[in-house]
């Protein structure tokens, strides 16, 4: 099963080797966006400050990843599990770039954590969030001198407030840059690269311990990760973007997703385990997944063929 899999492609590692190098970590179109809240943030710069005082090393997590090819020759990782902790490493990097005096340090932070420096991907950003996060994360990377009356508009955004909260946290500590930076290499992680194994079967089923999917979140990846990754991207520029941007909220989508199907189903009823039970926001994703399988899948089998290899 796909847990033996995970254990046969798992390599322990520093954090800085899983960073090392020119690379891009791409956060693809069926994860949902960035959202730790304040209370991750306190803990892992908790965990930052207790390898400081102790001077011994911390397991960090597991990240689950892919690897495409690209057209220059570079090699792009698809990150299936992990995003939410790498964007907040690279946020904590980047505050911590500006926080430092030393430039030796600060170079080895940009080109470790948050810009590659040479090669194809010279001047590129090491992270590229879903299209949700990516203005604000791009302005937070970039800018020269930060002032806050510049991120007006982003105010509400959890990326942005993420990033005070670090740069509250480290300017505001006990703690010199070298000595964070220090922490930051005693860090450990669990690698897990995924070849030819279902991304979807494998997302859901990390998550389902995890921070808690949305049936929205599921419908949306139940959608998209069957498609080829340039399908995907345009796909959810045009049409699931475009959604989110209108609803705006998880709720609001299940919402209109539960009044779609009625609409389409001309019935607020579906048959599980043997009963009628009322379609809500409780059985959507199963809900939808039987309408779409009855409704295109059969009768477009050519067109969903992937969908029908992959299931």
């Amino acid at each position: 099963n796909f847990l033996e899999v995970l254990y046969l492609n798992a390599t322990k590692m520093k954090l800085i080797e899983f960073f090392n190098g020119d690379k891009i970590f791409t956060i693809p179109v069926y994860q949902r966006k960035y959202d730790w809240q304040q209370e991750h943030c306190q803990q892992f710069f908790n965990d930052i400050a207790r390898i400081i005082q102790s001077d011994r090393e911390h397991f960090l997590g597991t990240f689950v990843y892919q690897i495409r090819p690209t057209a220059d020759g570079s090699s792009e990782y698809i990150i299936i599990d992990g995003q939410q902790r790498i964007t907040s490493i690279i946020l904590f990097a980047r505050v911590l770039y500006e926080f430092s005096n030393d430039e030796i340090l600060k170079e080895a932070i940009l080109s470790r954590f948050i810009k590659n420096l040479q090669g194809f991907l010279k001047n590129k950003l090491k992270l590229n969030p879903t299209e949700y996060d990516l203005q604000i994360f791009e302005r937070l990377m970039n800018y020269e001198n930060f002032n806050e009356n510049n991120f007006n508009d982003e105010l509400s955004s959890v990326m942005y407030k993420n990033f005070i909260f670090f740069r509250e946290k480290i300017f505001s500590g006990n703690y010199s840059a070298n000595e964070i930076s220090n922490a930051l290499n005693k860090l450990n992680i669990v690698g897990i690269l995924i070849e030819n194994e279902n991304p979807q079967e494998i997302f859901e089923s990390l998550n389902s311990t995890g921070k808690y999917l949305t049936d929205a979140d599921l419908i949306r990846n139940y959608l998209l990760m069957p498609l080829d990754y340039e399908i995907q991207q345009n796909f959810y520029k045009k049409y699931w973007l475009e959604i989110e941007k209108l609803l705006r909220t998880s709720d609001n989508i299940e919402e209109f997703l539960v009044q779609y199907l009625i609409t389409k189903r001309k019935s607020n009823s579906i048959a599980r385990n043997c009963k009628n039970v009322h379609l809500t926001k409780n059985n959507l994703y199963y809900s939808f997944r039987r309408y779409f399988e009855d409704n295109f899948l059969e009768k477009n089998r050519n067109f969903f063929a992937r969908y029908l290899s992959l299931r």
